[in-house]
């Protein structure tokens, strides 16, 4: 997209009396029909049915901060107007604001100027963060309330008071567990105790051994006295004591300790050697270096006219199976878009050395489409030899054009000309048209009132000399409409 000019054009009101009457289903007013660019009415709000999100504003250079508070937003230099502006190339109403599906758009309201987002001329588009918005000389800086920083700000960060999962909160569940089961362990141990130092139970009762394990056999227990003591024997934390409904015979024949079988120790298993797998060496292309500077060098070397070994150098690196596939699809998709720009160029010199002018002109124009497309900022030796005769033909068929009475082609014809090759016959064509409409026009302003039949004629003159989109043409064929609307 290509920048637009800041020469501004002034916009002036005309005076006009509007009759309240509506327009006929029947007649077809454009979008510069006066009646509706002098309404002074407030345009009505359209709110989205997301409007609770939208929050916005437009900062200017002077960091005063304007909300938008309604939907359209309009911006120009008339009153009613949302924002109101002043400055040098604004329309009395200029650009709106609507909110659509989530998003903040700016319309253009086919202002005399037109629209600018961040340095680029476009009639509607999608604003973001911070965006650069120009209306004439006025510049504005679009900000909108939802940013990345406050959705990061919501996160929790690990190890933090909220986070249940986070470090802290680990440790505070972990310690909480650890202590209500060490305060049961003493509870279940000073019940032990207790159970022991009653004087009606012996001792035969509470003598506990440990259940075995298939896994590994508990190790010997001390089997207290018949004497009471104060000592706490010790618990066997694998299974809580259970009474016995009667003690085993070795403790009624007085022996003190029982002897439990020592658990074995298992072997240990060592683990075998895990083989690993062995890595081939890959050998890599000698072409590689020579590959890669090929592509970085593709675009210089066409543009510097070295087309021909370009190609094949592309052609032979791109068939190389021992270079890498995504290098390789680089080199051919490279190839391929060059190849295809330097084709047309190619038929275009063929049909000239043949005669066939009218081919050649087809087929350059269409060669200087292409490469400008794929190179914006500068023009490849192939063009510069081309482009010359391709805006002499502009030119000539332009001339053809204005004497057959097409008026509107040859001033196109003019435009492309002075767009492709700032040729100085073309402006000078387009300079006398342009001030001829302009005569022509305001010739017929002072003949409205006068002779309003032979006003009308003139203005049809103008909208036949040159084409929708000039400064003239808006304004007869405004003037055209409106006494179309209303007679006269």
């Amino acid at each position: 997209m290509k920048q637009g000019s800041d020469n501004f054009v002034p916009e002036s009101t005309p005076v006009i009396d509007l009759r309240k009457n509506g327009l006929p289903p029947s007649v077809d007013i454009s979008a510069n029909d006066p009646t509706q660019n002098w309404d002074n009415d407030k345009t009505e709000v359209y709110m989205d049915s997301d409007e609770d999100e939208a929050t916005a504003s437009l900062i200017d250079e002077d960091g005063d901060s304007h909300p938008i508070t309604a939907f359209p937003f309009v911006l120009g230099r008339g009153t009613e107007c949302d924002l109101v502006l002043s400055g040098k190339g604004l329309s009395r109403k200029h650009v709106e604001i609507v909110f659509q599906s989530g998003r903040f758009v700016v319309n253009d309201l086919d202002s005399l100027n037109g629209l600018k987002v961040n340095g680029y001329k476009v009639s509607r588009v999608i604003l973001e963060e911070s965006d650069e918005i120009k209306l004439g000389e006025v510049n504005l800086t679009f900000v909108s309330g939802d940013t990345d920083a406050e959705r990061e700000a919501s996160v929790v960060a690990p190890g933090s008071t909220n986070d249940p999962f986070g470090d802290g909160g680990g440790r505070k569940v972990t310690k909480a567990v650890g202590g209500i089961f060490s305060v049961a362990l003493i509870i279940g141990g000073a019940f032990y105790a207790y159970k022991m130092m009653q004087p009606n139970q012996s001792a035969d009762q509470l003598v506990q051994v440990a259940p075995k394990s298939k896994a590994a056999p508990s190790l010997p227990a001390q089997i207290p006295s018949n004497k009471p003591t104060t000592s706490t024997p010790a618990i066997i934390a694998s299974a809580p004591p259970k009474p016995l409904s009667a003690p085993p015979p070795s403790i009624s024949k007085g022996v003190k300790k029982i002897q439990l079988p020592v658990a074995s120790i298992p072997e240990p298993v060592i683990a075998k050697p895990v083989s690993r797998p062995v890595l081939k060496k890959v050998k890599v292309s000698r072409n590689l270096p020579k590959a890669k500077k090929a592509l970085a060098s593709a675009s210089t070397r066409y543009l510097d006219g070295d087309a021909d070994a370009l190609f094949k150098d592309l052609r032979i690196y791109g068939a190389d199976s021992t270079l890498p596939l995504s290098l390789r699809t680089r080199l051919k998709g490279k190839h391929e878009s060059l190849a295809a720009v330097y084709a047309d160029y190619v038929k275009g010199q063929k049909a000239y050395a043949q005669q066939n002018h009218d081919g050649a002109f087809n087929y350059w124009t269409r060669f200087l489409e292409k490469e400008g497309r794929l190179f914006t900022k500068t023009r490849s030796l192939y063009a510069d030899q081309v482009v010359l005769k391709v805006v002499d033909e502009y030119v000539t068929r332009g001339n053809k054009a204005s004497q057959t009475g097409e008026n509107h082609k040859a001033y196109k014809m003019w435009q492309k000309a002075v767009k492709l090759g700032d040729s100085v016959a073309a402006k000078i064509a387009l300079d006398s048209v342009s001030a001829k409409s302009k005569q022509l026009y305001r010739k017929a302003l002072r003949l409205e009132y006068v002779n309003a039949s032979k006003a009308k004629a003139l203005w049809q003159e103008v909208v036949s000399l040159v084409p929708p989109g000039t400064e003239y043409y808006t304004k007869a064929s405004s003037k055209l409409a409106w006494y179309e609307r209303w007679g006269g």
